[in-house]
């Protein structure tokens, strides 16, 4: 019997009169990477949210089963994109919280006419945001603490390419993807070519609680039908073959995995009975 999966988290728009809930949130998240009293009392004041920021930048909340579990903010100014702020409750770490306000991050970013947003993290987290595509470029000093520097990423967005499905090459030719799924510190990552496979729940909504696999289910037939579209280019296609990819491909990966594009056709082929 697999275990029962945990309540969907889902975004809201922040409200003011929970800033400083929220800021204890920040607080509460900062403290996992062992910081003293006096540290994170230098660091209150650049973590704590005031009203004059809902105007001025994009504010996400992820709530599970109505509890607050983490935060996002992005501003945009033209071209540039910030994440200013990702935290996640400590006991939420790991549970896929992470991994979807940076993709919310992303397109809000994108959305806005961004064409690359800078992450300027805590050592700790820097591991996290390269395994969701982003780049080191250099180092920044702390708004809290004087003498510290910081790891500055950066993700750029291409607005010229459709990233979600596969190119054609030359003479109808496909170009072949990479897929590959982790269970990482902060939940499940899923990328195709080093970038985050959307969920397409746009194509066909199996399921709110994303990508899962091993098993049976909705959540694994929800990164079959991503990966079907990806590689396909094909809505009903792929939505039609997503059950029995689920069954033959999803369900007997293992918890690292990595799917090449011919592997994909493959499976197709011997679904689709063609040789």
């Amino acid at each position: 019997m697999k275990a029962p999966e945990p309540g969907p988290i889902r975004l809201r728009e922040a409200r003011s009169d929970e800033l400083q809930a929220l800021s204890d949130l920040c607080l509460r998240s900062k403290a996992v990477w062992g910081s003293d009293r006096d540290f994170m009392e230098a660091c209150r004041r650049e973590l704590t949210l005031s009203a004059e920021e809902l105007g001025r930048t994009v504010l996400r909340v992820a709530e599970r089963e109505g509890r607050p579990i983490g935060l996002g903010q992005v501003a945009v100014e033209g071209q540039d994109a910030d994440l200013v702020k990702l935290f996640v409750e400590p006991d939420e770490i790991g549970r896929g919280c992470g991994r979807l306000l940076f993709q919310w991050a992303m397109v809000t970013a994108r959305n806005a006419g961004a064409r690359r947003m800078t992450i300027d993290a805590d050592p700790g987290a820097v591991s996290f945001y390269v395994r969701m595509g982003a780049r080191l470029t250099g180092a920044v000093s702390s708004g809290s603490i004087p003498g510290r520097t910081l790891p500055r990423l950066e993700v750029a967005f291409d607005h010229d390419c459709d990233i979600s499905r596969s190119e054609a090459g030359p003479e109808g030719s496909r170009v072949m993807k990479t897929y590959s799924g982790a269970r990482e510190f902060d939940g499940l990552v899923v990328t195709v070519d080093g970038s985050p496979l959307p969920e397409r729940y746009d194509i066909k909504q199996f399921t709110t609680w994303g990508f899962e696999w091993t098993y049976d289910g909705e959540s694994p037939q929800q990164l079959a039908l991503a990966i079907l579209y990806d590689h396909l280019g094909d809505g009903p296609r792929a939505i039609a073959l997503s059950e029995p990819f689920m069954r033959e491909v999803i369900a007997d990966l293992d918890n690292d995995w990595v799917l090449t594009g011919d592997e994909v056709q493959r499976a197709i082929d011997r679904i689709e009975g063609r040789k």
